[in-house]
């Protein structure tokens, strides 16, 4: 047994004694839509989601006013005793989304991490699914769902309960060349390698950004420097980009990629420069312009906003002032439809 599962027994949540002959006819299943997420930094904020389900199982009363109600916790493993101890992150609640109608979670603490979602009246072995979404804390090893089904008997109210249960979600640390995100589907979700800028010690970073509308899966980004290039391009860098089974509406997804100056031969300019693509195992193309403007990449042939391709100025200046960490670097954006891998 690992140390989050024995941690998980650990923590489970305890309760009174309920007494209504109702009591038990209510039961919840909760999973991990995703076993990890990373940790947030910055704008960069992975998703956390669980799969929830809420059924009746008695055979002929219909419950009234169910509920589930629940609450994060961060923890992680103390070095020092070997014992799980609370971190001072949070996760918060963030979404949810209904996979059937008359479905409403909302926050009931201050700092997001509580919330109860309300289903309509449950007949004897009806259920209703649903999932709900949580920000990726910025410190910890892993979230601590715990929770409890409950419905509403009588006038007034009995709040009789099914049996709690807590569900967890593995924390990966900050990785310079690695990040991962569920995606809900019903929001946007903006995550990125590292910290976010192109510095000697990352000189390769990933962001993306995905729209609102797209179906539910896990988006993982998997940096190569050096490696996993068409050609053999001097300081070469990649990306692959997974997000299993989506449909992304609008523009699509925008990968924004961004070079450190350290990797930049002097002289290049970033006019010269190719970004180049493979679709899942297909031949490597040269990413071309967007032609509309909003862009509108078809699949497998993602495009890039020339508007957006920069060379941040090699030193700077009271009349141009660019952050440390961003002199000289190029930055590219690309808008797509696909899975895929970006090199240049």
């Amino acid at each position: 047994m690992n140390k989050r599962t024995l941690a998980g027994l650990l923590l489970a949540p305890t309760f009174g004694i309920v007494t209504s002959a109702l009591a038990g006819e209510i039961a919840a299943v909760v999973d991990p839509a995703v076993p990890s997420v990373s940790l947030s930094t910055g704008t960069s904020v992975p998703a956390a989601t669980y799969n929830v389900t809420v059924t009746n199982t008695g055979s002929s009363n219909t419950l009234n006013n169910p509920r589930l109600v629940g609450t994060t916790t961060v923890w992680k493993i103390d070095p020092g005793t070997n014992t799980p101890v609370v971190v001072d992150a949070k996760a918060d609640f963030r979404s949810f989304a209904p996979m059937n109608a008359d479905i409403s979670c909302f926050r009931t603490s201050a700092d997001g991490t509580s919330i109860e979602c309300d289903l309509p009246p449950l007949a004897p072995t009806e259920y209703r699914s649903f999932e709900v979404t949580f920000n990726s804390p910025t410190a910890g090893e892993w979230i601590e769902f715990a929770w409890q089904p409950v419905f509403d008997l009588g006038a007034p109210p009995g709040n009789s309960n099914g049996d709690p249960g807590s569900t967890n979600i593995e924390l990966d640390p900050i990785l310079l060349d690695m990040v991962t995100s569920h995606i809900p589907g019903n929001i946007d979700v903006t995550f990125f390698t590292g910290y976010g800028v192109a510095t000697k010690l990352d000189p390769w970073v990933t962001k993306v950004k995905v729209p609102a509308g797209s179906i539910k899966a896990t988006a993982y980004v998997d940096e190569l420097v050096n490696d996993g290039c068409p050609i053999d391009l001097p300081g070469c860098s990649s990306s692959d980009l997974s997000i299993l089974s989506a449909t992304f509406p609008g523009s699509g997804l925008e990968i924004t990629l961004l070079r450190d100056q350290s990797t930049i031969a002097n002289g290049a300019k970033i006019a010269d420069a190719v970004i180049y693509y493979r679709h899942d195992s297909g031949d490597y193309i040269k990413v071309g312009p967007c032609l509309d403007s909003p862009p509108n990449p078809v699949s497998g042939v993602p495009c890039e906003d020339l508007s957006q391709r920069y060379a941040y100025p090699r030193k700077s200046s009271r009349r141009d002032p660019v952050p440390t960490d961003f002199l000289g670097d190029w930055r590219f954006v690309i808008y797509a439809r696909d899975n895929g891998r970006y090199a240049q």
